[in-house]
């Protein structure tokens, strides 16, 4: 992974200490790396976005048409 670049993960289950987490939520992740000032990666924030709400978007978005 790049710097600057963000990876989105295909759409699974969110899992949590290792198991689905029940009642199960479909997520999509976001990943991008941490850079110090010299530009060695530090660590990797990732962002779970819950796919119920990409979904409600898309169909607002739809809707409005």
């Amino acid at each position: 992974m790049k710097v600057g670049e963000i990876t989105i993960s295909q759409m699974d289950l969110n899992v949590e200490q290792g198991k689905v987490e029940f009642p199960e939520k479909p997520v999509v992740q976001f990943f991008t790396p941490i850079v110090d000032r010299k530009g060695v990666v530090q660590g990797i924030i990732i962002i779970n976005l819950q796919a119920e709400l990409v979904w409600l978007l898309i169909l607002f978005y739809i809707q409005s048409l």
